[in-house]
C-alpha cells in the first residue's frame, strides 16, 4: 500500500511539477499555505521582494513529511541578511525518495523602491532525479514584489519560469511558469489574516486561506485550507523573543496527514 501511494503522490508531483517547493514554508506551512505577502525568516523562499521588510538577518528550517510515506521528505531553509547592496537570501529545498527527487538552491536579492514597494529576484538552480528517466538540471528566475497597502495590509506577488523554460529529454514538456498574489492583513500583534491565489500549470488555480491567533502569551494557533489540492492545515507556533517554533500538518482526504515542524531564528 504504500509503495501504491508512493507512485500515486510522485504521479501527482511530476503531473504540477515543482508544485510542493512554490507553496509557503513557515508560518504559511500551517495556514493554508499561505506566505507570499509575508515578511519572516523564509521570504527567501516565499517571496524575495519581502527581505527588505523582515528582520536584518533571519534563518528558518521546515521539515515535513508528506503523507507519512517512509521515503519521502521534503526539507526547506531560508536565510537572508540585510547588506550595503541591499538584503542578500538563500534559499533551498529538497524533496524526494529513491524513485524521485527535485533538490534547489537560489540566490536572492531585495531592495526597496521607495518606502511601501520593495522589489526583489531570486535565481534557483534546479536538479531532478527520476529512478527510470535519468536526470535534468535548470536555472529559473523569480520575480517578487510586495507593497504596503494601509498600516495592516501588505501586497504580495511573484512569477517563477518567467522566461518559460523546457524540460530536456527524458523530462519532455516545459517547466511550468507559476505566479502568486497574496494579501497580509494584521491589524494587531494577537491577529493575523492571510490570502493567497496561484496560478499552477494548466492554469489551474490553486487558493489558500490562512489565518494565527496568539491564545497566549508565546502561543499562536494557526489553521487554514486551499484547493487544488484540497487540503486543510493547522499547527500551533510558540514564540520566544528571537526564537519561534512550529508544529502543525496538512491534511488532504484521499493522502492523509503530512505532519511538519519549523523552527526560525531572527535578530
Amino acid at each position: 500500500m504504500k509503495h501504491f501511494l508512493s507512485f500515486f503522490c510522485w504521479a501527482y508531483v511530476l503531473t504540477l511539477h515543482a508544485q510542493p517547493s512554490s507553496f509557503a514554508a513557515g508560518q504559511g506551512a500551517s495556514a493554508g499555505q499561505v506566505g507570499v505577502a509575508a515578511a519572516n525568516a523564509f521570504s527567501a523562499h516565499n517571496n524575495p521582494a519581502a527581505m527588505s521588510k523582515a528582520e536584518s538577518f533571519a534563518i528558518g528550517l521546515n521539515a515535513s513529511k508528506p503523507y507519512l510515506l517512509d521515503d519521502l521528505q521534503a526539507i526547506q531553509l531560508s536565510a537572508h541578511a540585510q547588506t550595503a547592496v541591499g538584503t542578500i537570501g538563500l534559499a533551498m529545498h529538497s524533496i524526494g525518495d529513491r524513485n524521485y527527487s527535485e533538490r534547489s538552491i537560489g540566490l536572492a536579492v531585495a531592495r526597496p523602491l521607495s518606502e511601501t514597494i520593495q522589489v526583489g529576484l531570486r535565481m534557483d538552480y534546479i536538479h531532478l532525479t527520476a529512478a527510470l528517466a535519468g536526470n535534468e538540471s535548470l536555472f529559473l528566475p523569480e520575480l517578487g514584489v510586495t507593497a504596503q497597502l494601509s498600516e495592516a495590509m501588505t501586497l504580495g506577488v511573484k512569477a517563477q519560469n518567467i522566461l518559460a523554460q523546457d524540460l530536456d529529454h527524458p523530462f519532455e514538456g516545459q517547466f511550468p511558469a507559476w505566479t502568486a498574489i497574496g494579501l497580509d492583513y494584521q491589524p494587531t500583534e494577537r491577529f493575523w489574516l492571510g490570502a493567497q491565489a496561484d496560478l499552477l500549470a494548466n492554469d489551474a488555480l490553486s487558493v489558500g486561506l490562512g489565518t494565527s491567533y496568539r491564545g497566549a502569551k508565546r502561543f499562536h494557533f494557526l489553521v487554514g485550507a486551499r484547493t487544488r489540492p484540497a487540503l486543510f492545515t493547522g499547527g500551533i507556533r510558540i514564540h520566544f523573543s528571537r526564537f519561534q517554533t512550529q508544529v502543525g500538518s496538512t491534511y488532504h482526504q484521499q493522502l492523509g496527514a503530512s505532519p511538519h515542524v519549523v523552527a526560525q531564528f531572527h535578530r
